[in-house]
Order: structure tokens, then sequence, then C-alpha cells
């Protein structure tokens, strides 16, 4: 891509995610001011060329201000809270939010965000770390087609697979499709290797049947091999994953569809935030079955 140039860019969260983001567009030659609680990525950011901004409020007047936050409660006080931004953001502004939130949460702020004549897409991201390392993520935007193709630049020094979802909230409950899809079937390999090895099968070798057969998956062949190794952490974190069911399962609710498998593999996620495994992969779940049939999916 050719190098960039043009109003600086506001940029909120440098997390794990959000640094890496932040970092391609500045390689892309997009100027930043940045922000985040942490002094020590906003250094990191400085040293690049990155403008510090110390309070949020401060990129209010940047034409276009990108979030990549936690969820809900952090995007809400950015946005909406004592000092957030959107009383003083104009009609013609743009904010991109790139966290993950839920469904109902993401039309809210867009039925806000309307009433100001300020633009706004949801446009969560997967892809994992490598993927905002290399700037190659998906990213599933909903929102106004014209605020899409407006924003189709940034997007591009981002990722690599950018599609347009839909309306407010699309990008959102995309994400949530394709992660709950993902996240149950942890729970089911959680759930059914240790009944294996616990009626007598190798670790090892279930695991390579596994991944060589029809019961193989994305999760599978990532997921199998790190825990034979015992690796529990540098992934997919339990929490995030549990906020993808919720996400999903308050649809199901409040439309009074029956999701009997979203419900099940919900209380597996409960079941394993209640003992701790929230700040480990979601692979650790296969630690409550393990715990319960004394095994362990683990090379010999």
């Amino acid at each position: 891509m050719e190098k960039q140039s043009g109003t600086r860019l506001g940029f909120i969260g440098l997390g794990k995610m959000g640094a890496s983001m932040a970092k391609n567009l500045i390689a892309r030659g997009f100027s930043l001011a940045v922000n985040d609680i942490s002094e020590d990525r906003l250094a990191e950011l400085a040293s690049i060329g990155a403008a510090v901004a110390r309070d949020s409020r401060e990129l209010a007047s940047c034409p276009v201000i990108i979030l990549c936050l936690p969820g809900n409660n952090q995007v809400r006080e950015i946005l909406t809270g004592g000092n957030g931004l959107l009383p003083l953001l104009n009609p013609g502004q743009t904010v991109l939010d790139m966290s993950t939130t839920t469904v109902s949460f993401a039309r809210e702020m867009h039925a806000l965000f309307a009433a100001k004549g300020v633009r706004l897409l949801d446009a969560p991201i997967s892809g994992g770390l490598g993927g905002a390392r290399d700037g190659t993520l998906t990213i599933m935007a909903g929102g106004e087609r014209d605020t899409f193709d407006r924003a189709l630049p940034y997007f591009s020094a981002m990722g690599k697979n950018i599609l347009y979802m839909g309306g407010p909230g699309c990008g959102q409950l995309t994400k949530a499709v394709n992660n709950v899809l993902y996240n149950i079937s942890m729970a089911a390999l959680a759930e059914v290797v240790p009944i294996a090895i616990a009626s007598g099968l190798d670790p090892k070798q279930i695991t390579e049947v596994i991944n060589s057969s029809t019961g193989r998956s994305f999760c599978s062949e990532f997921f199998l091999p790190r825990i034979l190794r015992r690796e529990f952490t540098g992934a997919y974190a339990m929490g995030s994953a549990y906020k993808d069911m919720i996400n999903l399962g308050e649809i199901a609710l409040y439309e009074a569809i029956p999701a009997p498998v979203i419900e099940a593999a919900t209380l597996t996620y409960k079941t394993a935030l209640r003992k701790g495994y929230g700040d480990q992969d979601k692979s650790a779940m296969m630690l409550l079955f393990e715990d319960l049939l004394n095994v362990k999916l683990a090379e010999k």
C-alpha cells in the first residue's frame, strides 16, 4: 500500500491487538494520535511516530477515531461516560469501533450516534495476535454502506478480509456466530477427549486420529497439540470466549429461539470461569473433565 497522508487519526486501546493494529496504520503512512492506560504502550507507539493523548477527549477533533477495547463497559465509558467523547463529536465525524461488544450494545450506540449525525461502524476483528501483527485480520463491519466505503483505506492497513455485513450490529453479530461455533467445538473436545482417555485410549494417538480424520476442526488442530504440551495461555482467553456465548445467547433468549447446544456449551464455560480459568485459554475447560475423570491429555 502507498504511504498515506492527511489529517491525524485517533486510536484508543493499545492492548495486544490494538497496539499491532496501530503500528500497521503508522507503517502505511497514517498519522496517529493514541490513547491508552498503559504508559509503556504509549511510549512504544510514540517511538515510531504517534502523538500521545493523555486523555481520550483530546482525540475529539480527529475526523476518524478508532476504538479497540475489551468490551461494552470500556466502550461505554469512553463514548458516553462522565468524560465521554460523544458530546464533543460533530456531525460528519466517524468512529470505527473494532472492539468486541454485544449486538444490542452496538445497536444502542448506533442510535445515539445517528441522533448526533456522527458516523459509526461496529467492526470487530478476527485473526488473533498473528493477524493483528501481520495486518491480515478479518474485519466484519456493520452500519451504513457509505461509512464502510469511506473506512476501507483504514481497514485495509489492518486487515486482509474486509467484509460489509449489513446494518447496525451486523459486524458484532457476524463475529458472535463465528466465535460461538469455534467455542462450541472447544467445549465438545473438552468433554469427549477425556472420556476417550479414561476409557483406555492413548492421549497422543487419539489426538493424531482426531486431527487426521473427520473429527478434526480448526479448534482441534490448534488446541489439542497445545494441551498435550500443557499450554493453557497465550491464545484466546476463556473470559473472552464466554462473552461470545452470551452475545448470541442473548439474542436467542430475547427472540425465544431454542438453542440447546449453545446453552449446554455456555454451562461448561460458566463452570470453568467459576473454577478460576477465566484468564487462561478456553482450552483450559478440558481441565474440568480431566479432574472429574482423573486423567490428563498429556504426552507420556
